[in-house]
């Protein structure tokens, strides 16, 4: 669950918040299905509540995730990741259902992780999209840092 966290003014465009709760079941698994090569995946679907200060609740949406990676050494794999997202219903404005206003979003591009020292772990992506609807479209890289304590 997402909880409604930070500040929130219907007055401006940006927020640190939302101001709605969201709730989301999803699956995960890894198969390492020959020597050196693995797949992840996650599959989900997110229900959306309302946002009462403007009277707006989201669509709900389904979304996957997966990558196929090698070990190239025993500190780096590379391989290719994508994501689908499809909201399956409208938004509701002012609880009025807003026709054309479904999301959809395509993305693929490659991938590498590294395990470097003391439980540090790097992840650098970089899908492209493709097949997006109502949304905005944009290409970006990612870099995540965790260290695992």
């Amino acid at each position: 669950a997402n909880f409604p966290t930070g500040s929130y003014s219907s007055a401006y465009s940006a927020n640190p918040g939302s101001n709605l709760l969201s709730v989301e079941a999803y699956h995960a698994f890894t198969w390492h299905f020959m020597r050196k090569w693995e797949t992840s995946w996650r599959m989900g679907y997110q229900f959306n509540g309302t946002n009462d200060a403007i009277a707006v609740r989201p669509g709900p949406f389904f979304h996957t995730t997966g990558a196929i990676s090698r070990e190239v050494s025993a500190k780096l794999r590379l391989g290719g990741l994508g994501y689908f997202m499809q909201q399956t219903a409208d938004d509701h404005i002012g609880g009025v259902p807003t026709p054309g206003t479904r999301e959809r979003a395509f993305g693929a591009g490659p991938g590498l992780v590294y395990t470097g020292p003391g439980g540090l772990l790097g992840i650098l992506s970089y899908p492209v999209e493709f097949g997006v609807e109502n949304r905005f479209r944009g290409s970006r890289a990612t870099l995540q840092l965790i260290l695992h304590l």
